[in-house]
């Protein structure tokens, strides 16, 4: 069922065409019958005027043409007279004028010759001599040439250019050149005789009668009160002319009717013209052209706007022809298709379609002009397109084959606007199936691959990169060298003017571009250092900065990041050891608390053995030690978290030192050392926290005393220094000292790496943290074996 649907839907198609170019070939047929009419038509009367209906014999081209040269011919054989006295007028004012002019030039000739060849011959010719320069002003001013014979010879002649108004429109303009060896009656006969020509040769025409027709009748009357005519009734002539069938001029030399642009009214002739009529009897045009037009005027239709109407629509119809035929293009029953005619670039289909179309509608316009001049005209048609159509113009085959190319063009936008309609309707690309689409794909790919891959690989390796840095740097510099050696070359040996100033300019600002880039490369440049070194952003604009400063910039940012990432972990480490320590010491002291408690207990028992009092006796020992590592490990905490609070007032650090140096006194000799105290009388004041000032040197001297040589002595004192309090102690280690100042102040560092002493690590970094709190600081110096800690203490609020 589906298939016999299909089937009748094809024949309907079918069907559907064959009626359609049968119409065409109709409408074509038709069409063309009523626009030979049409051609016809205009080209008797012009395309502008073609389509009116009360067009008459006086409306051709023909006559009109015609019509204006007879009138003209008359007027200036009326006027010859006039012109002649004109002419005779201006011939005695150039006749004198020139004359005299020639006779004065002449006459400073023959009393200069002599000089003026001097002056121009290149032998005699002396640089110094500026009297060459006042000849040439008067050879300006009187009128005279020089130039170089064949020989070399100088030769100097009278040359002067004339213009002069004969009459209104017509001017004379020529030049008159004489030699100096005429005589005056020479020089006379020769200008009147350049006169003469210069007349005949432009107003010839004008001054001789022409033959006109027998069906021109006119009337002229002369300001001279000459009457020119060849009509009998003059008044009814005149009424006549005056009409819509003829031509006049009145004084105002303005015509009346629509022949007054026939005539140029500003030609000299009009000038002695008072008043002229004119008009053409076609009964008396017997064999001219006159009867000629009469006869073309009878072979066409007076009203060919019918046949214009019918023409335009059957092109209308013919153009809803090719529409229909584009709706039915492709269908073949439900579904849409294309011809292997579609296959073919629709770019070049268009070409060679558009070619055809146009050579066609070419030859079919030339081909009804020629057509419908051969009706009208007996001359031969210089035409090669002509002469091959000659034939079947004056043959009856003419009017099948014009149809038969209409209907070819037809056929052929057909063809063309079907194969367009057909791939639209089935999506098959339009435009990817033309020779335009397939070039652009070829230069795409010749682009990616010759200049674009290329490209990308120069762009990358000028890109900065701080490995090929070096190889960049090279190239820049190499590049900016040709550049400029290859301008200065094409400067130098360049001969055209503008070009060179044009490559002067080009390297000029090529220069002065790289100098600023390079200037304000180095001072963004030093304002990231800057910034580098204050420890702040550079105030630079970071998007217009070159890809080497950016990463600059880049790591900078970076590293401050990093830092107070790492600055930030300290402070959190930091704090957690703070709190871990002081937690842990909470939670160690009291247990230890109870186990000294207990320790003390055992100590007043009454126990015998002497091992156990050992025992009890190592226990107390540690106990104690235990119990200051814990207090200073919640001490150093403090201090480190900012936690301690200070009471810093003024004191008398001398007494303090004094105090704390004769409670140690003792545990130094017990221990084999002698402290000896210089400042035990001084009296020094200084800004501190008592307390903690007196922990600091307690510190110390502990220190000292657990890591002094045995037998050694041990120094301290208080004295100012720049205005500040300093407490000094000095001893000898009995270990030697492979270790920095700065480690020493750190927490759990000691001296005594074997770690036999009883010492922590905790003394010098506690007190180290305790002098920074009060605004001080503590320096150790090392020299040796020699072991030296000076507490500085600012004497003053502030300093």
């Amino acid at each position: 069922m589906d298939l016999d649907t299909k089937l009748k839907n094809i024949k309907i198609q079918k069907a559907s065409r064959v009626i359609s170019f049968l119409l065409a070939l109709i409408f074509i047929v038709v069409g063309m019958l009523n626009g030979i009419e049409v051609v016809k038509s205009a080209y008797i009367f012009g395309i502008d005027d073609c389509l009116r209906n009360d067009l008459t014999v006086y409306d051709t081209n023909g006559f009109e043409n015609d019509f204006k040269t007879d009138v003209n011919s008359v007027l200036a054989w009326s006027n010859r007279n006039y012109m002649q006295k004109q002419v005779e007028k201006k011939k005695t004012e150039f006749i004198d004028g020139m004359l005299s002019k020639y006779l004065e030039s002449k006459s400073f000739y023959d009393a200069n010759s002599q000089a003026l060849q001097k002056s121009y011959n290149d032998e005699y010719y002396d640089e110094d001599d500026e009297s060459d320069v006042d000849y040439d002003d008067a050879l300006s001013l009187y009128n005279i040439q020089h130039e170089y014979d064949e020989f070399g010879n100088d030769v100097f002649y009278f040359e002067k250019q004339y213009s002069g108004e004969l009459s209104a429109g017509r001017y004379l303009w020529f030049t008159c050149s004489v030699p100096f060896s005429y005589s005056s009656e020479q020089a006379q006969k020769y200008l009147e005789k350049k006169f003469d020509n210069e007349v005949t040769k432009n107003l010839g025409p004008y001054l001789t009668q022409t033959e006109v027709s027998d069906a021109l009748q006119f009337y002229i009357e002369s300001k001279d009160g000459i009457v020119y005519t060849n009509v009998d009734d003059v008044n009814a002539f005149k009424k006549n002319a005056t009409a819509d069938k003829g031509f006049w001029l009145g004084e105002d030399n303005l015509g009346r009717n629509r022949f007054y642009s026939l005539c140029n009214y500003d030609d000299f002739y009009t000038n002695n013209t008072k008043q002229a009529y004119f008009q053409i009897d076609m009964s008396k045009a017997k064999d001219d052209y006159y009867s000629e037009i009469q006869e073309n005027f009878d072979k066409v239709n007076h009203n060919p706007m019918k046949n214009f109407a019918v023409s335009v629509a059957c092109i209308i119809l013919l153009l809803l022809l090719l529409v229909w035929n584009c709706v039915l293009a492709g269908r073949k029953g439900s579904e849409y298709k294309t011809f292997k005619i579609d296959k073919v670039p629709n770019d070049l289909h268009f070409l060679v379609s558009g070619g055809l179309v146009t050579g066609g509608f070419f030859l079919l316009v030339n081909s009804l002009y020629f057509y419908a001049r051969s009706l009208f005209s007996e001359a031969d048609i210089y035409s090669t397109l002509a002469d091959m159509v000659a034939v079947v113009i004056n043959s009856n085959m003419f009017m099948p084959l014009v149809c038969a190319l209409a209907f070819a063009i037809f056929l052929v936008m057909s063809e063309w606007l079907t194969s367009v309609a057909r791939q639209v309707k089935a999506h098959s690309g339009f435009f990817k199936n033309t020779l335009v689409y397939m070039l652009i794909k070829c230069l795409v790919w010749l682009f990616k691959t010759v200049v674009a891959k290329p490209a990308k690989k120069g762009i990358a390796f000028l890109k900065y990169r701080p490995d090929v840095f070096k190889k960049q740097l090279m190239a820049y510099l190499i590049g900016y060298g040709v550049v400029n050696l290859l301008l200065m070359f094409f400067v130098w040996f360049c001969d055209e003017g503008g070009v060179r100033w044009l490559l002067c300019l080009v390297w000029f600002g090529m220069n002065v571009a790289s100098l600023v880039f390079i200037v304000k490369y180095v001072m963004d440049l030093d304002e990231i250092i800057k910034a580098f070194n204050e420890r702040r952003p550079p105030r630079v604009n970071y998007q217009k900065l070159p890809q080497s400063l950016k990463m600059l910039v880049d790591a900078q940012k970076y590293t401050a990041e990093e830092l107070n990432r790492a600055v930030d972990k300290a402070v959190r480490d930091e704090r957690m050891r703070s709190e871990l320590i002081t937690n842990v010491s909470h939670d160690l002291k009291t247990p230890l608390t109870s186990i000294i408690t207990y320790v003390d207990l055992l100590k007043h028992c009454d126990i015998k053995d002497e091992k156990a009092q050992e025992y009890i006796g190592v226990l107390d020992e540690k106990g104690g030690r235990l119990k200051r590592l814990i207090d200073d490990l919640v001490e150093a905490s403090k201090i480190t978290s900012g936690v301690v609070k200070l009471n810093l007032v003024q004191l008398d650090l001398g007494e303090l030192a004094t105090q704390a140096v004769v409670e140690h006194q003792q545990e130094f000799a017990d221990n084999g050392l002698e402290l000896i105290f210089k400042g035990d009388k001084k009296s020094l004041s200084a800004i501190a926290d008592g307390q903690k000032t007196y922990r600091v040197i307690e510190n110390l001297l502990s220190n000292a005393r657990k890591y002094s040589a045995k037998g050694s002595r041990v120094y301290a004192d208080v004295y100012e220094q720049n205005n500040t309090a300093v407490f000094e102690i000095k001893n000898v280690s009995a270990q030697p000292l492979d270790i920095s100042a700065d480690e020493l102040k750190e927490r759990f560092v000691r001296g005594d790496k074997s770690r036999n002493e009883e010492g922590n690590g905790l003394g010098l970094s506690i007190a180290d943290n305790l002098c920074r709190a009060m605004h001080g600081r503590m320096e150790i110096h090392i020299d040796g074996d020699l072991f030296k800690v000076k507490v500085v203490l600012p004497r003053q609020q502030g300093k």
